[in-house]
């Protein structure tokens, strides 16, 4: 009894194994390998050289406080008010990649060129005889980096 379950399952097998191996003219070719995607070769080119690395602002001078601190930005923003004593008030940016215009509002105004490919440190005072809130904004295109510290 068990012969005759194993004859036809092994029968039927033979059938198809044969009849799969009968199909077709021959042996499939091997797939073709795909092209690269559009994105690879676009990275395979060489790009711009990277801007230089602007360091962190130089902390603030012996002797004052650092009334805000504006880490590395890019374009324009305004940055806050800061409640100014009577004495020096200074500010100290570090920038590159065109024009910045720094506003203490209502001290001062003060353009800054960063030229592309060099970072610029620029220092500035300001002698208050009175107690001022001063509204600190930066003006400057895309592309233009920089950082910023007011102290006092």
């Amino acid at each position: 009894m068990n012969r005759a379950r194993v004859v036809p399952a092994f029968g039927a097998a033979t059938v198809l194994l044969l009849s799969g191996c009968s199909a077709g003219d021959g042996p499939s070719p091997a797939p073709a390998a795909p092209a690269p995607p559009p994105s690879a070769a676009v990275a395979a080119q060489p790009s711009a050289a990277a801007p230089p690395p602007i360091p962190d602002v130089p902390p603030a001078e012996p002797g004052r406080r650092t009334l805000l601190l504006a880490p590395l930005r890019e374009a324009g923003a305004t940055v806050g008010t800061v409640t100014a004593q009577p004495g020096d008030l200074a500010f100290t940016l570090v920038c590159t990649g065109g024009e910045v215009v720094v506003h203490l509002d209502p001290v001062s105004t003060a353009t800054v060129p960063c030229p592309t490919g060099a970072v610029t440190p620029f220092h500035n005072v300001h002698r208050l005889d009175s107690r001022q809130d001063v509204g600190v904004s930066v003006e400057a295109s895309a592309g233009v980096r920089w950082a910023l510290r007011i102290e006092q």
